[in-house]
């Protein structure tokens, strides 16, 4: 009998050790998807803004840093303007593009991988993190460090031709809930940051800096 009790005490032990744990993780969810609903709030109530937008690209060894302005209209125009003359402009439907590897003018409802360089800039931007986990391959983690919420979006699924990012980390302020970083991460590991600082917000931008 005493047998008996310990097997019985044994199993409702681990089964409470079970509960505690899915419980716990239940209670995590739900904090991350509150963390995501803020910064979202808080990212679509955005209409303009203008900042400095801090490049780097770094390449095994090298690093290359290019210094530029970055302009946003919601919902659908940002533009990156760097003092070299490159640039990466979105403006609804049309995206122009001279940085790196990418040179022209693209229509984003016929170019699938322009369509999602600039969805996540703009998703980015609006904080809308679980539209882009619906439209794309990606798992999402969250995770608090140094004062930001960092949002890393990691995918195992690789893109035929070796194009696209196996990660993605979006870092927000864990003050105001707003952009201060987007890198990507190729299956190359090159890593390209886009520090975006000093930003004035609700101003008027002129129009033709969506043009090129």
């Amino acid at each position: 009998m005493c047998i008996t009790f310990l097997f019985i005490f044994g199993r409702m032990k681990k089964a409470l050790t079970l509960f505690t744990i899915v419980l716990f993780t239940l209670q995590l969810q739900a904090q991350d998807q509150t963390i995501i609903e803020r910064i979202q709030a808080e990212g679509t109530a955005i209409t303009t803004f203008e900042g400095h937008v801090l490049k780097e690209l770094r390449k095994k060894d090298t690093l290359l840093i290019q210094n530029g302005s970055m302009h946003y209209i919601a919902p659908d125009k940002v533009a990156a303007l760097f003092e070299d003359d490159n640039y990466m402009i979105i403006n609804g439907n049309r995206m122009s593009i001279d940085i790196g590897i990418f040179h022209g003018r693209f229509k984003l409802s016929r170019n699938k991988i322009m369509r999602s360089i600039s969805h996540i800039f703009l998703y980015g931007i609006q904080g809308r993190c679980n539209d882009f986990i619906e439209e794309s391959n990606y798992d999402m983690e969250i995770s608090n460090e140094d004062g930001f919420y960092i949002i890393q979006f990691n995918t195992k699924k690789k893109h035929f031709l070796g194009l696209g990012y196996r990660c993605i980390i979006f870092k927000y302020d864990e003050n105001d809930l707003r952009i201060r970083e987007i890198v990507l991460i190729d299956y190359n590991n090159y890593i390209d940051t886009f520090t975006i600082s000093n930003q004035t917000y609700g101003i008027t931008i002129n129009e033709d800096t969506f043009e090129q």
